[in-house]
Parts: structure tokens; C-alpha cells; sequence
């Protein structure tokens, strides 16, 4: 759903900001037309409206508990009745359910719908788009399936512009302020074939005082470019895949450099091991961040193993299991309510020692998104999650699916077709793999009625299952020792 123009409707967001923060009114209809590259910054440009949606969230850190409880009790009161009364999916959710959007007046209310599943969303995600300018100008969004199931929803600009706002934010709690100071990102790059998103990533980080170093394949070598780079660009922050940074930190500590400028590092994406090692790498602090493509900025840590959840971007329950249900409470062209997302955890109490006095409700993240690096012949590391977040931009019909190497030239592909499943996904695997490893390997596809999890609960959707030469052992994150 391509768009030209964009339309960013704020009149929920003011109703909750005056009522809970200034207590002032605003328009309820103010519409705010911006151009298609404008909308390539997203909430990193400077504008009213812009402005409005990061003050919304800075503003928020300074709420008593209760009155952000009341926030997000308001949020979560406008999602639904929106949902109820602009998707076909809620209503016909609710009505068969009888439960009555009046009924759902606080994240416990929701309990009372059943999940939103990612099969529910494959085979229900155009009855879940809304009938108003909400449902407008949506971006389609694929997962990386870093749980092993890979999944597309759909964006409002406006969905969009409040995220990047809410994970600005979060940022922003591990000492870094955006705009002034200077960050770098150790990532992959868009998926090959799009360029204009391409060049909306690189527009975005030199618009915002960003710098990005690709990290599809890296070994010791790649280091030296690296550490050249920083260097030279000197920033406060680094962004990154733990996958990356914990065999970076290690070649830090190992030769001895050290990256004067660089005060925190935050990782993302899949669960975080070796923290001790990539702080004693960086000599700076080390953070983790929660968030998942669906739904940006879920948590930040406050202190190690301490994540604070974005109460006013995301009102989270967990069941008796330890799995998490997620409600993005900005989700109103493609709602998001009761999303089984697939980590687990559990709520904690904030540790005294913190003294923050921030808002926020905490969790402990046990089991997230865990991912491994696999090898080349040539004994280059490949990202898996470059690997996987390029499968997951076409729509193949698979359930999950999961990618094994067994040797430097052997690979097992296991997957879950669904009913639409499409046999071009086996070419496509096989290509990608090929491009990567080159045409020599052995490429195994089997089809499964589902893919288990690991010993431990941990769920990997890209392993390596054999061993490698002592020398590459400290660039593996294979059998981590547990800290």
C-alpha cells in the first residue's frame, strides 16, 4: 500500500496528552498533511507536529504511577472502542466473544479477549484494517521472525511517528539525548531490491547525527574498519545486535583499544548474553532494549537484568506461562490488541538501589528472541538476522520455519507451510543461501508439522551445530558461559 502524501491524525493522542499532562484543550480534528520526504524522517524531524508526539512521551517520565496508569487506562479505552467500531476483525471478535468495548477499561480488561495470534493475524489481516483515515496510507511491515514465525501487519503514519517517538525516548533513558549527541549503529542493511527504503534509513541516521557500519558478514578483520570509523566519528552511543557486539567487545579487550568516546551500548533484537564481556570490551555501559518490528520501544532496562516497560506506548499482560500479550496503543489503522508476541518474563519490583523514580512498571526478560552467527568456508560470520529479515519481506504462506548448519557446506532448512503455502519459498532459501555461502552447498528442505524449541525454552531460528578451530572460538557466541 504505497502512499503519496501523508495524513497524521493526532486528535486521540491530544484528547489523552491534555487530559493526563496539560490539562489543556486542542484541536480534536487537526490533520496534519506532510510530504513524502518529511514522512522519510518520521518523528526525527522538526516539526509542530513531530514535536507534539516526542513531548508526549518525554513529558510522561516525570508522571506519578497512578496518573500513567490513568494515561494508558484512557489509551487502552480509545484503542478499543476505535477497533470495535472501525474493524471488522474486533467487532465480530468482541460480539462472538460477547464482550463489549465499554468492558475494557484497563490492561487487565484485556484479558477478556482472546490472544491475537500471528496465524490469526496471516489469515485476518485485511479484516483487521480500519475503515477511516487510519486504514489510510498503511506501510506493510514484515517481521525478521526472530521467534521463528515471520509475520507482515500494516503501519499508519501515524502508528509509525508515535513509535519513533516512544523509542527516542526509551533511548533516551540510558543517558543519551537525541539531536545532540552523536550515536552509531552496528546493523544490516535493507533487504536488496529496495532502494527507497534504502534511502530513507541512510536520509534518517545523517539527518539525526547517526552513523551505520553493515554487519551482514564480519570476521577480525572487519574490526580494523570498524574501530577506524568510530574513531573518527567518535560517538557517545553504539546501537547494536548483541550477535555483533559481544565478538567486537571481546576483540576490543583482546588487543587492548580502547573507544574513548563511546559511554553506553545498547542491544536489540535477541536476547542478551555476555553482558560482563561487552562491557569490559567498551568499558561503557551496557543496556538492553525490548522491542520487536510490530511493536517498536516495548522496554529499556533502568539496571541490569531491570526492564522498564513504555506503559504509555504498549500495555502489557502475562499469563501464568510467563508469555507476553502486547497491545500497541497507537495501533488504530492495524490494531495490535492482545498480541502474542512469543518472549516471556515476568513483572519485578524496581530495585531500591535504582532510585529513578520513574513511572514505569518492570520485568525481567527470560526467554527473548535468540539468534546465532553462521560461517563461511572462508570463516566469515553471517548475520542470521539479516538472513531471516530478507526471507520474511515476501509473503511464502509459511507458519515458522527455522535455518540449521550443520557444516560449513551443509544446511538444513526446516519449515511449517501454512494453507497458502507457496512453493517458491524453497527457491528462494536456496538462492539467498547460495548468494551467501556460494553454489557448492547442501541444501536440505524439510517440511514439519512444527519447530521445537531448544533445550532451556529458547527458541533459534538460525543455528550453527557444529564446532569450529580454537582460534574462532572467542568469535562465537555458541555455549556462552552463563555470567
Amino acid at each position: 500500500m504505497a502512499h503519496k502524501y501523508i495524513i497524521m491524525p493526532i486528535r486521540h493522542l491530544a484528547a489523552a496528552h491534555n487530559l493526563h499532562v496539560h490539562n489543556q484543550q486542542q484541536s480534536r480534528t487537526m490533520l496534519d498533511i506532510r510530504t513524502p520526504m518529511a514522512h522519510m524522517f518520521g518523528a526525527f524531524s522538526n516539526n509542530r507536529t513531530s514535536s507534539l508526539y516526542n513531548n508526549f512521551f518525554k513529558k510522561n517520565v516525570s508522571l506519578s504511577r497512578n496518573e500513567l496508569i490513568n494515561l494508558q487506562n484512557s489509551l487502552i479505552s480509545r484503542l478499543v472502542s476505535h477497533a470495535y467500531h472501525h474493524t471488522q476483525h474486533y467487532r465480530e471478535l468482541f460480539d462472538s466473544n460477547h464482550v463489549s468495548p465499554n468492558d475494557i477499561t484497563c490492561a487487565q480488561d484485556l484479558q477478556k479477549l482472546p490472544a491475537l495470534t500471528k496465524s490469526i493475524i496471516r489469515h485476518q489481516h485485511e479484516k483487521m484494517i480500519s475503515d477511516d483515515q487510519y486504514g489510510k496510507n498503511l506501510r506493510k511491515v514484515s517481521s525478521s521472525g526472530s521467534t521463528g514465525t515471520p509475520i507482515t501487519v500494516y503501519k499508519s503514519p501515524y502508528y509509525e511517528q508515535m513509535s519513533n517517538a516512544a523509542y527516542m525516548r526509551n533511548v533516551s533513558l540510558c543517558g543519551f539525548q537525541w539531536w545532540k549527541e552523536r550515536s552509531l549503529w552496528l546493523w544490516y542493511a535493507t533487504p536488496p531490491g529496495n532502494i527507497v527504503g534504502m534511502l530513507k534509513q541512510q536520509l534518517t541516521y545523517r539527518f539525526h547525527n547517526m552513523r551505520m557500519i553493515m554487519t551482514e558478514q564480519f570476521d577480525e578483520s572487519d574490526f580494523v574498519g570498524y574501530i577506524r570509523q568510530i574513531k573518527s566519528f567518535r560517538p557517545k552511543l553504539i546501537f547494536g545486535k548483541g550477535t555483533v557486539l559481544l565478538p567486537f567487545a571481546e576483540y576490543l579487550h583482546k588487543n587492548g583499544i580502547r573507544l574513548d568516546s563511546v559511554q553506553s551500548v545498547v542491544t536489540c533484537s535477541t536476547k542478551l548474553e555476555g553482558r560482563n564481556r561487552i562491557a569490559e570490551g567498551f568499558q561503557a555501559n551496557v543496556f538492553d532494549f525490548y522491542s520487536t518490528q510490530e511493536i517498536y520501544a516495548i522496554a529499556v532496562e533502568s539496571s541490569p537484568g531491570v526492564m522498564r516497560v513504555a506503559d504509555d506506548n504498549v500495555a502489557l499482560n502475562i499469563s501464568p506461562q510467563g508469555e507476553f500479550y502486547i497491545t500497541a496503543l497507537h495501533s488504530y489503522g492495524f490494531p495490535l490488541i492482545n498480541y502474542k508476541v512469543g518472549d516471556y518474563g515476568e513483572f519485578t519490583s524496581t530495585p531500591q538501589s535504582d532510585n529513578d523514580n520513574l513511572p514505569f512498571s518492570s520485568i525481567s526478560l527470560k526467554i527473548g528472541r535468540v539468534t546465532e552467527l553462521f560461517l563461511t568456508a572462508d570463516k566469515k560470520f553471517v548475520s542470521g538476522g539479516h538472513l531471516m529479515t530478507h526471507l520474511a519481506q515476501y509473503e511464502f504462506g509459511i507458519v515458522e520455519h527455522q535455518i540449521e548448519q550443520t557444516g560449513f557446506d551443509t544446511f538444513i532448512v526446516r519449515y511449517v507451510p501454512d494453507t497458502n503455502f507457496d512453493m517458491e519459498y524453497t527457491e528462494m532459501v536456496r538462492k539467498m543461501l547460495y548468494s551467501l555461502f556460494g553454489n557448492h552447498i547442501q541444501v536440505t528442505l524439510k517440511s514439519v508439522p512444527c519447530i521445537p524449541c531448544e533445550k532451556g525454552g529458547k527458541r533459534l531460528y538460525c543455528k550453527r551445530t557444529f564446532d569450529v578451530d580454537s582460534s574462532l572460538e572467542g568469535m562465537t557466541n555458541r555455549n556462552l558461559k552463563k555470567e
